[in-house]
């Protein structure tokens, strides 16, 4: 009869009937499994500390992406300001005032444009620190527009529309119009005629007269920001007492009217220049101009009703106190 058996694990010697080692605590008993569950729960708590370091990771992982983010976002808020204050410099340097500058763009292409002491386009580069002559404009397709002379410009929102009062390769050659998007210097050529209206968001120019003798006309719309040419109607008849002739042009998808009219007694060559859009009752308005340079003031103001081949309404002076009725017929 055995009267003491050894412990499979710590090898001391233990009594028979022991069903556990009091020295390392192993169960002698055959159906006890507590060294596998024991075995077991070990598994299970490394397969837990594994999920807890991998958590741990991502969680380093994001925090460092927020400090990347961060770190960023200072960088392009310090630059920005730091144009800004490069900005200020040049314009209290150069001795101009904020009515002075064009545009002041900090964000793709820093810059100041502004027109220099001689009356031309110039732009100081906030990267480069440096002034630089927009004499000539690289616009899209090849054209390289000239602008030795004094311009006008005209602002709308990020862009410069650029007009000259001389032709492109020669005086008397006519007048250009470039529309220069100051966030990536991209420039378009606008139209090239004899004489310019720049109106934002529309540049209007006449073009040459065509083989009917009508008038044909040109102009950029920001809005699609495209160059059309469009070609008139015409119409006979009078404002009040006076004969007048009249062309209009209408472009349907931006709803703009441009033209003429001239009164018979002055002659073809006494044009007035109208501009204006066309509403969707049918009801155009539209303003009278002497010329198209970019400054021109409003002569008179038109509100014209069309049916068919007919034109009524009433025209108006500048100041408003004339008011005269209008009537049209349109010449086949």
């Amino acid at each position: 009869m055995k009267v003491t058996k050894f412990c499979p694990i710590c090898k001391e010697e233990l009594p028979y009937k022991a069903v556990r080692c009091p020295f390392c605590g192993s169960a002698l008993s055959q159906d006890s499994r507590r060294p596998e569950a024991t075995s077991v729960e070990k598994t299970s708590f490394q397969k837990v500390q594994a999920s807890g370091n991998s958590n741990r990771k991502l969680v380093v992982w994001v925090a460092a992406g927020l400090v990347l983010l961060c770190v960023f976002l200072i960088v392009v808020f310090t630059s920005g300001a730091d144009y800004d204050k490069r900005a200020d410099r040049f314009i209290r340097r150069a001795g101009l005032t904020y009515s002075d500058v064009l545009v002041q763009s900090h964000t793709i292409n820093p810059g100041v444009y502004f027109i220099n002491q001689d009356g031309r386009l110039a732009k100081y580069d906030l990267k480069e620190k440096k002034e630089t002559s927009l004499n000539i404009v690289h616009c899209v397709g090849g054209e390289d527009i000239e602008f030795p002379y004094p311009v006008d410009v005209s602002k709308y929102g990020d862009k410069l529309f650029i007009s000259g009062d001389n032709g492109w390769n020669g005086a008397g050659a006519g007048y250009n119009v470039v529309c220069l998007n100051t966030l990536n210097d991209i420039a378009h050529y606008v139209c090239f005629g004899r004489v310019v209206k720049v109106d934002p968001p529309y540049v209007v120019s006449y073009s040459n007269v065509s083989a009917d003798g009508r008038k044909n006309y040109s102009y950029y719309s920001m809005a699609s920001g495209q160059s059309k040419e469009v070609t008139p109607c015409r119409y006979s008849g009078k404002i009040g007492k006076y004969p007048i002739v009249m062309e209009l042009a209408f472009d349907i998808s931006t709803k703009h009217v441009v033209g003429t009219y001239y009164y018979r007694s002055q002659g073809a060559n006494n044009r007035m220049i109208l501009s204006g859009v066309s509403k969707t009752d049918g009801i155009i308005t539209l303003e009278g101009y002497e010329n198209l340079k970019n400054d021109a003031p409003v002569n008179e103001y038109m509100t014209l009703g069309i049916s068919g081949d007919y034109i009524s309404g009433t025209w108006k002076n500048s100041s408003g106190s004339r008011s005269l009725k209008m009537h049209l017929t349109k010449i086949k």
